[in-house]
């Protein structure tokens, strides 16, 4: 049987598993107030190369390591 993250690294596991709950936690308390939550799409998926194109025009001119 394959080792798991879990079994080879505890601590990284843990704070992998940490911010996918806070990133989860925060998309779904954006979707509760009635906000549509900014999220990267899969470049993989259909669609995702269209919906990340908006957040490039709209974040390259104030982050420059996007661009």
């Amino acid at each position: 049987m394959a080792a798991s993250c879990l079994d080879t690294h505890p601590p990284f596991c843990d704070a992998f598993i940490l911010d996918i709950l806070v990133v989860i936690g925060t998309i779904l308390l954006i979707a509760r107030v009635g906000e549509t939550p900014s999220a990267w799409h899969s470049a993989g998926m259909p669609g995702g190369d269209e919906a990340n194109k908006a957040f490039e025009d709209k974040y390259i001119p104030q982050i420059r390591h996007l661009g």
